[in-house]
């Protein structure tokens, strides 16, 4: 059985480091493709949310309005999983 990573509060998100938390959303993308999680779907939002409003973000205005989208898509993958 496969065992979910814990989910990071959004208090700890705040902690990471960008590099930490694009590491960790990498985990989560490929725990996701292995087992569907609503818990999982929303630890990626989070993440790209995190990501995000970090301090040390400097993608240009495009690529934070992608990762947004982004954050959007699997909040509705998380809200389809429960149905």
């Amino acid at each position: 059985m496969l065992r979910i990573p814990i989910v990071p509060t959004d208090l700890q998100l705040e902690e990471l480091s960008l590099t930490e938390i694009e590491a960790n959303l990498r985990c989560f993308l490929r725990w996701y493709l292995r087992r569907r999680s609503t818990q999982i779907a929303i630890a990626i939002a989070q993440h790209f949310d995190a990501m995000v409003v970090h301090s040390t973000f400097d993608k240009c205005p495009e690529q934070r309005c992608v990762y947004r989208y982004l954050a959007r898509q699997w909040r509705y993958l998380a809200a389809c999983d429960t149905k």
